[in-house]
C-alpha cells in the first residue's frame, strides 16, 4: 500500500542549519538494496540520503556502555582529538578507508552519549536543587518558568512551529524531529497512519534512561512530582527532568501546533519498558482529547476549517530509514560506493549533533540565571557548585585519552598540551557556558572546581578561565 501514496521531497539540513535543495525519492537499485540504503536523486545527481542500520552498530544502549573506553596514549595520539570525530570521518572518506570510517562512525555513537548525559544530568540536578530550596510545587513552577523562556528560542521552531497548509513543511519538520531523537540518544521505530506519524521509543534516550539508570533512587536522588499538574501529565511521582515534555505539549497545543506531542503517561511511560511515543498529527482536529486534558486544557468543540493533510507523507522504507542513525547510514553509503553521498550524510550527522549540543548550554544558562534571580548571587554560586560537576560525571575517573575524547565531542576543543605534571585541554567556553549566562566563565570555572573538590574527585584537576576558553588541567597519570 505504501507505494500507492504520494511521495514528497525530503530536504537535507546542513551543519549550519540551512537546507540544501529538495530531493525526491529515486528508484531503488539492486546495489542499494544490498547495502540497505535508499537513493535520492536531484537534477541529474543521485545522493544517499539514508541507509538502513548496519548489523554491528556502535550506539551504546546503557549508561555504563556509554563510558568512553580506556586507551593507551601518547601526546600525539591525544592531539588527534583536536580534530573532531566528524573531521576524522571526513578524512577517512576522502582517503577511501572503509575500515576507518566504520570505526569512527561507531566511536561517534559511543562518545557523544557521556556528553549528552552530562548536560541531561545537570539540568535534572538544577531542577531538583530548586525543589530542595523551595518546595516540590514551587520548584516545579520555577522549572516551568525557565522552560517557557527556553521554548521562546528559535531552536524550538522545529517542535512548536506551525506547519500551515503544507504537507512538505510537515514532512520536513518530522525529519528534523527524527534527527533530534538520534542525538538524545534513542533507539526508535516510526509508523504512519491517516492521522499521524509516530516515533516509538525503545526507550527514550534521555528521561527514561535516567529512570533506568536509577538516578531517581537512593542517596542524592533526583526529584519526582508530589501532585498531578499540567507539568506532569497530571500524574504524581513524575520524574522532574521529563516535565519539559508536557510543558512542550501545552505550548504546542496553545499555538495550534501538532508536530511534537508526546504520549508520556502511564501505562506507556512505565519504567519496565519505558516506551513513550511522540506523535506528529497531520491536523489539529485529529489530536485526541486526552492530550488536552493531560496538560490542563479543554479540547475545543470546534476547529477552524483545515485543508486535508491526510496524504501519505513517507513510505514504509523511508520511515525505516529515518529511524536509522545517520552515522550508520553514511557507512552504508560508503560501503555501496558513494563517497559523495557519505559526505552529505556526514554533514547531516554533524549538524544534528551540533544542534542538540547547542541547545543544552542555553537551557543550563537560563536555569542558572533563574537561580540568581530567585535566590541572589550566593544562590547562583551555591547552585553552580552543587550542579556543574554533573557535566563530567561520566568521565570524572577517566584517563587523558577518555578526557580528550570527551572534550572533542563537545566540538570546541582547540588544543591539548602537556604542562608540568598535567595535561591541559583548551576548550572554547561555549562548550559549556552560553552567552546567555548572566555570570562569567571565570565564575563558572571557580564553582566547577570547588564542586569537583567537594565531591572528592581530586583526580579531575581544576578548571580555569583564560580569555574565551576554559582550560581543564588534568593531573598526568603516575
Amino acid at each position: 500500500m505504501a507505494g500507492s501514496y504520494q511521495r514528497l521531497p525530503l530536504a537535507v539540513k546542513g551543519v549550519d542549519g540551512r537546507r540544501t535543495q529538495q530531493r525526491a525519492l529515486a528508484p531503488v537499485t539492486r546495489a542499494s538494496r544490498r547495502a540497505g540504503c535508499f537513493l535520492f536523486g536531484s537534477a541529474g545527481r543521485t545522493i544517499w540520503l539514508g541507509c538502513w542500520p548496519r548489523a554491528a552498530g556502535g550506539r551504546a544502549d546503557t549508561h555504563e556502555e556509554a563510558r568512553i573506553p580506556a586507551h593507551a596514549h601518547t601526546l600525539a595520539e591525544l592531539r588527534e582529538f583536536e580534530r573532531t570525530r566528524f573531521d576524522q570521518i571526513e578524512d577517512a572518506i576522502n582517503a577511501g578507508d572503509l575500515e576507518r570510517v566504520q570505526e569512527l562512525a561507531d566511536a561517534v555513537q559511543r562518545e557523544f552519549v557521556p556528553v549528552h548525559d552530562g548536560f541531561m544530568d545537570t539540568v535534572t540536578a538544577i531542577l531538583s536543587h530548586f525543589v530542595d530550596l523551595t518546595s516540590p510545587e514551587q520548584g516545579e513552577e520555577i522549572g516551568l518558568r525557565v522552560m517557557e523562556r527556553h521554548m521562546a528560542g528559535p531552536w524550538f521552531d522545529q517542535y512548536l512551529g506551525a506547519h500551515g497548509d503544507s504537507p512538505e513543511s510537515l514532512r520536513q519538520r518530522i525529519v528534523d524531529v527524527a534527527t533530534t531523537w538520534h542525538w538524545h540518544p534513542t533507539e526508535f521505530t516510526m509508523t504512519e497512519d491517516d492521522e499521524k506519524v509516530t516515533v516509538h521509543t525503545h526507550p527514550c534516550g534521555s528521561g527514561m534512561r535516567l529512570e533506568q539508570r536509577g538516578r531517581y533512587e537512593g542517596e542524592n536522588a533526583f526529584k519526582r512530582s508530589v501532585r498531578p499538574s499540567k507539568s506532569t501529565f497530571m500524574e504524581a511521582g513524575f520524574p522532574i527532568y521529563c516535565n519539559h515534555c508536557p510543558e512542550m505539549n501545552r505550548a504546542g497545543l496553545r499555538k495550534g501546533a501538532t508536530v511534537w506531542l508526546v504520549e508520556g503517561w502511564k501505562p506507556v511511560r512505565d519504567r519496565g519498558h519505558g516506551r513513550c511515543r511522540q506523535h506528529s498529527y497531520k491536523r489539529l482536529e485529529d489530536v485526541p482529547e486526552e492530550f488536552y486534558a493531560r496538560v490542563g486544557f479543554e479540547r475545543p468543540s470546534e476547529f477552524a476549517p483545515q485543508p486535508s493533510l491526510r496524504v501519505r507523507l513517507f513510505t514504509d522504507q523511508e520511515l525505516e530509514e529515518l529511524a536509522a542513525h545517520p552515522c550508520d547510514r553514511l557507512v552504508g553509503a560508503f560501503e555501496a560506493g558513494s563517497p559523495e553521498a557519505a559526505l552529505d550524510l556526514l554533514e547531516f550527522a554533524r549538524g544534528g549533533w551540533s544542534g542538540m549540543h547547542g541547545a543544552y548550554p542555553i537551557y543550563l544558562a537560563l536555569l542558572w540565571n533563574e537561580a540568581r534571580d530567585s535566590f541572589g548571587p550566593d544562590g547562583l554560586t551555591d547552585t553552580l557548585e552543587r550542579t556543574a560537576p554533573e557535566l563530567i560525571t561520566s568521565v570524572h575517573e577517566g584517563d587523558p585519552w577518555q578526557w580528550a575524547s570527551f572534550w572533542s565531542m563537545h566540538l570546541y576543543l582547540r588544543e591539548i598540551r602537556q604542562e608540568d605534571g598535567a595535561y591541559a585541554f583548551v576548550v572554547g567556553e561555549r562548550a559549556l557556558v552560553s552567552e546567555a549566562f548572566v555570570g562569567s566563565t571565570a565564575e563558572f570555572c571557580v564553582a566547577l572546581s570547588r564542586g569537583v573538590h567537594a565531591r572528592g574527585w581530586e583526580g579531575v584537576g581544576r578548571f580555569d578561565a583564560e580569555g574565551d576558553a576554559i582550560v581543564h588541567r588534568l593531573p598526568a597519570p603516575g
